[in-house]
Parts: C-alpha cells; structure tokens; sequence
C-alpha cells in the first residue's frame, strides 16, 4: 500500500513541485525522495503520538501518588 501510495501520489506531487532536470533520471530519484519524506513524517507523528501518551501516564501516576500521601 506504501509503495503504491508513494509511486503515484507523493512522486506526482514532488515532479510538480521540483521541475526540471532528466526526467528518465527524475522517474527514479522522485519516488525515493518522496518515500524518504514520508517516513520521517510517520517517525515524527508517532513520536508525539508516544510522548502524548507518555505525559497520560505520568500525569496518572503522579496522581494517584498525591492521592495515597493525602491518605497518609
């Protein structure tokens, strides 16, 4: 699906965005660059996605920490 996706959408959109130069050479190159893209925007999106999830957890622990000094 990936490959599928990126050969026909983000190398469409990134032959629009960059003209110019071999288009034999271009046909090549535009998918990499585009699936190089693609995967640092899914790395980053997961990244905060792990972080938001993170803070869940340790707003959750710290809570349930004041709750049991409060019984204290």
């Amino acid at each position: 699906m990936f490959y599928n996706f990126n050969f026909i959408i983000l190398a469409g959109i990134s032959f629009v965005l960059l003209p110019g130069g071999d288009a034999f050479i271009k046909s090549y190159v535009d998918p990499v660059y585009s699936g190089i893209a693609a995967l640092a925007a899914i790395v980053i999106v997961c990244t905060c996605m792990i972080m938001k999830k993170l803070d869940e957890v340790l707003r959750e622990l710290k809570k349930e920490k004041d709750e049991e000094s409060e019984t204290v």
